[in-house]
């Protein structure tokens, strides 16, 4: 191999293009990103932000290398993945709310306060429906948004409740309630990958194993 083959094939090897949610991008990949560096000094990477269905996208096109999101019950035959973590459901309310436990909203016949939820094609959004279904509950979302913080924003400021899960290393504001989802299946978060598994996104994917045990989440 010649030399510009060479540091061709040396600049791939220490290049990957990562894809997550803010809250990862934001509060755990920088210490990891320090501790691959001592591992791969060349290292270079590129981050999208973006949700679950649009980073499998984004696999799919080429476009990122790895992504840390929500696992999906059907992703593509040709993506690979790697469980991190079951994330319990909780259900967002105002501080100021009487509700103390979710369960009372079964018992209603109707229940009248919004649900401020994500995109019905999120994963936390399908499981929330599927564990409505199991409770003979009809409850659909009177507001769509695009990310857990605004789920969070808008409870704060007495939009309805909303349906989130705990992020870790992340606190929710002093304006609301987070009651635990009793009965409802957790959300798995994983890494996904597509394509041959290569050693920088095998040590990626050791990083991150790695994290998640350390922060009590191992699967």
């Amino acid at each position: 191999m010649g030399r510009i083959g060479a540091e061709i094939q040396d600049a791939a090897s220490t290049f990957i293009r990562i894809g997550a949610s803010g809250p990862v991008l934001h509060e755990h990949l920088p210490r990891m990103i320090v501790e691959l560096r001592r591992k791969v000094p060349k290292l270079r990477f590129s981050l999208l932000e973006a949700s679950a269905p649009d980073l499998i996208e984004a696999i799919n096109r080429d476009e990122i290398d790895i992504a840390v999101t929500n696992l999906h019950r059907s992703m593509p035959a040709d993506l690979h993945s790697r469980l991190l973590a079951r994330l319990p459901l909780t259900l967002l309310v105002p501080r100021q709310s009487k509700l103390r436990s979710a369960a009372d909203l079964w018992k209603r016949q109707t229940i009248d306060e919004p649900l401020i939820s994500l995109p019905g094609d999120e994963p936390i959004a399908a499981i929330f429906q599927r564990g409505l279904a199991k409770q003979g509950v009809e409850w659909l979302p009177s507001l769509v948004v695009s990310s857990l913080d605004l789920i969070e924003t808008y409870v704060a400021e007495g939009f309805g409740f909303g349906v989130s899960v705990p992020i870790p290393g992340v606190k929710h504001s002093a304006k609301v309630r987070a009651l635990p989802l009793t009965g409802f299946d957790p959300l798995e978060v994983g890494i996904i990958w597509g394509g041959r598994e290569s050693e920088l996104v095998r040590t990626l994917v050791e990083a991150f194993e790695k994290q998640a045990g350390a922060l009590g989440l191992g699967n």
